[in-house]
């Protein structure tokens, strides 16, 4: 089955809105899109397209990012707040790492460039329907361990033997890093795996990876065996399937640069904590003791800095600290070390700072990320 057929059959029973200000371009759009979908909403700004989304509720949005009266990234972050799980697709000639890690960061899931390759478009729609299809799988897990075994050998016997490309997936330092692969070979407990540099680069330094396909049940998380000098193959072992994939994180996680302090204002003096890694909605710490008062649900008084330019309206400058509140949401002590989850209770103009230090710490990662492979 080539990918023009595949999407034919994926796309059925789902729905499609093309957010675009462009009337040319957004008939050129419709008409692609309309090959395989039944059902194609359109609209000409991101305002219109939150009404329509509203009403219509369609499965997946195609949408540029520079629009007049209401752009791109503005719609999709009142869309996620509306429907977490929203599947959304940019399509803009405006490629810049700064807008489309934005995108990203806000919840897009692909990015096509203007103008629009047939090819690109559909294997990004194929790649969203089949996470939409496993979001309505029903998760039955009453199978046995042996059912499941050969149930991802089925699967990934077809995808190597037609050839099917899949996806990597890893974080580096929370920055999601995710490229294509082929699988060469495998057996019952190793797979033969060829992929980007970036991505080998990655899985040495992860030491896994997370395979992600439209035709596998669920995602198979490996764990790295060995990389072949000569062919540059990465070859993973023990597989088994993963019901929730670590993509689908609600907010991007970053680990902060050392500019990043945090401390808890205890009664009894203050609380130094080491940053493991932070969203604008939550915080991860290692602490050197945690009180004995600490419970779940806890409320606790916070304070954070940072070096970066924070725009002027808010009246912050640099490392000055911001003072907050935190809801406990984890505890965890174990092999002598003691961790603390923290739900952040911040105000819009202090999530906001929190947010634009996040995204430009991953565009600092992945800066990072390619001098490792040059080094390489």
């Amino acid at each position: 089955m080539d990918n023009i057929e595949k999407l034919k059959h994926l796309a059925d029973d789902y729905t499609i809105m093309v957010v675009e200000d462009s009337n040319i371009l957004q008939k050129q759009i419709v008409t692609l899109v309309s090959k395989f979908f039944s059902t194609v909403f359109t609209a000409n700004d991101g305002s219109e397209g939150i009404d329509k989304y509203l009403e219509y509720k369609p499965n997946i949005i195609l949408c540029d990012i520079l629009m007049p009266n209401f752009d791109g990234l503005d719609m999709i972050e009142q869309m996620i707040k509306i429907n977490p799980d929203v599947k959304v697709i940019i399509i803009s000639a405006h490629a810049d790492t700064e807008h489309l890690l934005r995108a990203f960061h806000l919840g897009a899931r692909d990015f096509i460039p203007k103008p629009i390759n047939l090819d690109l478009l559909t294997n990004a729609l194929i790649r969203v329907l089949g996470e939409l299809k496993k979001d309505y799988t029903n998760k039955d897990n009453s199978a046995s361990s042996l059912q499941i075994e050969q149930k991802y050998i089925d699967e990934l016997n077809i995808i190597k033997e037609k050839n099917i490309k899949v996806n990597l997936i890893n974080h580096y330092k929370g920055v999601p890093i995710i490229h294509e692969a082929y699988i060469i070979g495998f057996d019952n407990n190793k797979i033969e795996l060829r992929t980007q540099d970036i991505q080998n680069v990655v899985i040495d330094i992860d030491k896994k990876t997370l395979i992600d396909s439209e035709l596998l049940s669920k995602d198979i998380l490996v764990y790295l065996d060995y990389i072949d000098e000569k062919t540059n193959n990465i070859f993973v072992k023990d597989p088994h399937y993963v019901d929730i994939s670590i993509k689908q994180r609600a907010d991007v996680r970053v680990q902060p640069d050392e500019s990043f302090k945090f401390i808890i204002n205890d009664a009894h003096g203050n609380i130094d904590t080491k940053v493991l890694d932070c969203s604008k909605k939550a915080i991860c710490l290692e602490v050197s003791h945690i009180p004995q008062d600490y419970e779940i649900g806890k409320k606790v008084a916070i304070s954070f800095t940072f070096e970066m330019n924070h725009s002027q309206t808010f009246n912050i400058k640099n490392n000055d600290y911001i003072g907050a509140y935190a809801t406990i949401f984890r505890i965890e002590k174990k092999d002598g070390l003691e961790k603390l989850v923290l739900h952040l209770e911040l105000s819009k103009g202090d999530e906001q700072l929190l947010s634009e230090y996040i995204y430009k710490r991953e565009i600092a990662l992945i800066q990072e990320l390619k001098f490792l492979i040059k080094k390489k």
